[in-house]
């Protein structure tokens, strides 16, 4: 691993993950004061959308073991698959805190054992893809493998029963749980990737048979509106988390798909999504170049007093329209600067500088095409800005969370130096 990439990675390490519950944390944990108590979680306080920092550990967690895994791949280091091994441990402790077989937490906090009850696509996105990647590496023992097919079953099973969407943990309806619409260019590959992925780990004809009729319905309907040039409905830069969750989505039905057709059609989008993002991280040298930042440990408990002032009738648990977790956001918004940091959080302030997320994601969206050229041209400025911006001092665990996906990928494929 280049040595600028490496510090950045044992940053990640270093700052996010827990060694108690195997878990990368949103926010670097200077208190645990940071993390909602046990009854704020049972009580779904502030929402039943989990707040930071445990609102996504399970979709960093797993990139990274992915990312781990690639990186054992191309080195054969045991210090990959020993990472990758303690974030799989967290991964599947985690989804056996659930109380309904098939749902996929977003974290958990350390010391005990609660979760909140609304997950996201993107979680069972990223959860899929890594016990896939798990399961197929070297690394899983036989026991490692058969709890992943389990998980992964699991999951499709409550999803293919609720709609094809994705439920709460109670079973009522989820805010981002949205799989099962094949308008969605974000979403439609996804329940596709979710049933071919149960089929190829577990061989049950059930999940092939369901990933075949999902992908028929409507006239091929999720494979009209993948991303690519004809197809793409905005005209500029937007949601690099969804297109890169989309991207290792068809990367798993690319590699995994018999019929050729169909692997045409997987190709083209993963090329097309590839150049289409390529001109979109160019300007990383102005996001290397942004001011330091103080950061703040979350402040979402200071302000949820006034909050339920304010609104004295709101329902914490209510996951669909309106959404409350939006409404409190957009109310700690309005107030920002009104109601007093408390002087021990101003003394917890870390310091940033940058904005990775994207420039990282789009990246690794144009490197997990196939085609050579654009490669290549990815290279061009992927290379300089993995080697020659600092990455030292991101503001969250998500700025790196595609690092080690993008850097391996490029490795593998043969555009950046071998270690």
């Amino acid at each position: 691993m280049h040595s600028n990439v490496k510090q950045a990675w044992e940053v990640l390490w270093a700052k996010f993950y827990h060694p108690d519950t195997h878990q990368l944390y949103d926010y670097e944990i200077v208190d645990p004061a940071q993390f909602p108590t046990y009854e704020e979680v049972t009580l779904c306080i502030p929402y039943a959308n989990a707040p930071r920092p445990v609102n996504d550990p399970t979709l960093v967690g797993s990139w990274v073991l992915a990312a781990c895994l690639q990186g054992y791949d191309a080195t054969g280091e045991a210090a990959y698959a020993d990472r990758a091994r303690r974030l799989f441990i967290g991964l599947t402790r985690l989804a056996r805190l659930a109380r309904t077989p098939g749902y996929i937490p977003r974290g958990s906090v350390p010391g005990h054992d609660t979760v909140y009850p609304n997950s996201s696509v993107d979680q069972y996105t990223g959860f899929c893809y890594a016990m896939w990647r798990y399961w197929s590496s070297a690394v899983a023992t036989s026991e490692e493998k058969a709890e992943a097919v389990t998980l992964v079953c699991n999951a499709a099973t409550l999803i293919s029963r609720y709609h094809h969407n994705i439920p709460c943990d109670d079973l009522l309806p989820s805010y981002l749980g949205d799989i099962g619409n094949s308008d969605d260019p974000f979403r439609g590959c996804r329940l596709l990737h979710l049933y071919k992925t149960a089929f190829i780990m577990s061989g049950d004809a059930r999940w092939e048979d369901l990933y075949r009729a999902k992908m028929e319905e409507g006239r091929r309907r999720r494979l009209a509106t993948l991303f690519g040039p004809d197809t793409y409905p905005w005209s500029g830069p937007c949601c690099s988390w969804a297109m890169w969750q989309n991207q290792a989505a068809l990367r798993v039905l690319y590699e995994t798909e018999t019929d050729a057709e169909l692997r045409r059609v997987y190709r083209a989008s993963l090329d097309g999504a590839g150049w289409l993002v390529l001109p979109w991280f160019a300007n990383w040298r102005e996001a290397f170049a942004g001011k330091e930042r103080r950061i703040i440990p979350d402040l979402w408990r200071a302000y949820w007093p006034h909050f339920e002032r304010a609104y004295p009738d709101h329902d914490r648990r209510r996951t669909t329209f309106p959404l409350h977790p939006e409404v409190f956001r957009d109310f700690i918004r309005e107030h920002e600067g009104r109601i007093p940091i408390p002087e021990v959080m101003l003394a917890r302030a870390t310091v940033a500088k940058g904005e990775l997320r994207a420039a990282l994601q789009y990246l690794a969206v144009a490197l997990f095409a196939e085609d050579p050229d654009l490669h290549r041209e990815a290279a061009r400025e992927g290379l300089p800005m993995l080697t020659g911006g600092d990455m030292t001092q991101p503001e969250c665990c998500g700025e790196l969370r595609n690092l080690g996906n993008a850097y391996w990928r490029g490795v593998e494929v043969g555009v950046f130096p071998a270690p």
